[in-house]
């Protein structure tokens, strides 16, 4: 099953965004599910930044969501029975547009489902955290997920 959303002032629209299967040396990386692996996954995004000549918006776009939907199967699910299965992160040009894909093999989560947090009105009452999936619905321009033969796919597009 495939979801997209793409983010905007109006209602959200579906179609499909799929990155090539092909990828070139150091377009993906694959991490271990343990919060240790988030500074390789840092500097792997500081590589890809560069090779992609991205803008200072779009890396920061591109890290801000990459570390954000990593952290979150890290820290909000339970490893996978495979103890060697890992996250693979995917950052490249599709089409003219610069996407990232993000596969796990965890339990099924689709960050299109998570509602948007309800307006807070005083600061100080605001609840701490849940705030980075809206995040990442900011910073990108289109959100996809599958779940396809037990992996969880987020397909993210960004303009750069």
């Amino acid at each position: 099953m495939m979801r997209r959303q793409a983010w905007s002032d109006t209602e959200p629209t579906r179609s499909r965004v799929m990155p090539p299967a092909r990828d070139d040396a150091d377009t993906a990386i694959d991490l271990r599910h343990d919060r240790s692996e988030m500074q390789r996954l840092s500097d792997w995004i500081d590589r890809r930044v560069v090779a992609l000549a991205l803008t200072h918006a779009g890396a920061h776009a591109v890290r801000l969501c990459l570390e954000e939907a990593v952290l979150n199967i890290i820290m909000h699910n339970a490893p996978p029975a495979d103890p060697a299965a890992t996250i693979r992160v995917w950052l490249g040009r599709s089409d003219g547009r610069l996407t990232a894909r993000i596969e796990d093999a965890c339990a099924p989560f689709d960050p299109l489902d998570v509602p948007a947090p309800a307006k807070v009105e005083n600061l100080a009452a605001a609840p701490i955290g849940g705030l980075g999936i809206p995040l990442m619905r900011h910073f990108s321009s289109a959100m996809e997920y599958r779940r396809e033969h037990g992996m969880n796919r987020l397909v993210l597009q960004f303009d750069d």
